[in-house]
């Protein structure tokens, strides 16, 4: 029988699915991408229809990056997947050539794919050129703008002396608070575009030809990626934390 939603032939093996998917790669070729896809040695010879969910998306994956296409629409791609498949759904959209509109929860997701954010709020669509971090930190600048516009204006007058100090008391005090922590969001973003600037770095390496052949450096290249994946989420965790500590201060 033949699985919509995943385009598989649950009557082929893992081999014989991959052949079946029309291709330039040469059966050398495809061991070894199947290999990044981690289907190595007897997996590849295992019935689809004894795979684990997991496998079966990163094989259904498998066969999406074969295919000449130019637009994907992904609904909550990383929904339950597990982490390896995850990273291989990464991979992989990173590496593709096309054009992706996505739709997803998975915030760490959106800020390594997304370049474009499109928000539709108050029957107004907005449009942010970035990613989904960058998203939320130009949504509230709108927002707070949108806000000060609609509230009149007040003068000076009538404010006393005791009032101006309090004011000055409190931008001191703001300012002795948040500026530690803009210097370590500083540095956390610094690192963050580091990772994910070698993270990409990996990902093209691994979709070129000459790696594909040599599974030893695959599997190294896939043991720093983990590592940084796990970095990054770190990262991006501590980033959140302290955005957020950081909106508290200054609202």
């Amino acid at each position: 029988s033949q699985e919509s939603s995943l385009n598989l032939d649950y009557s082929n093996t893992v081999w014989q699915e991959a052949r079946s998917a029309p291709s330039v790669l040469n059966d050398v070729g495809c061991r070894s991408l199947l290999g990044a896809f981690l289907f190595s040695g007897k997996d590849i010879h295992k019935a689809i229809s004894v795979l684990s969910g997991g496998e079966k998306a990163r094989l259904a994956l498998f066969k999406l990056m074969l295919a000449e296409t130019n637009f994907l629409i992904l609904d909550e791609p990383t929904n339950h997947l597990d982490m390896a498949t995850k990273e291989l759904v990464q991979n992989a959209l990173l590496a593709y050539g096309g054009t992706l509109l996505i739709v997803s929860h998975d915030r760490h997701f959106l800020d390594v794919l997304a370049e474009r954010v499109l928000e539709i709020r108050g029957g107004r669509l907005y449009d942010y050129p970035g990613n989904y971090s960058w998203f939320l930190e130009k949504r509230e600048e709108h927002m707070k703008a949108e806000e000060a516009s609609e509230v009149p204006s007040q003068g000076r007058e009538g404010r006393g002396r005791e009032d101006r100090r309090a004011e000055a008391a409190e931008r001191q005090r703001l300012l002795a608070e948040t500026r530690p922590l803009k210097k370590e969001l500083a540095s956390l973003e610094a690192d963050i575009d580091a990772g994910e600037t070698r993270t990409q770095e990996i990902d093209r390496d691994l979709c070129s030809p000459e790696v594909l052949a040599d599974s030893e450096l695959i599997q190294l290249l896939m043991k720093e990626r983990a590592e940084l994946e796990k970095t990054l989420m770190e990262d991006y965790a501590r980033w959140e934390e302290l955005s957020l500590r950081l909106e508290e201060l200054e609202a």
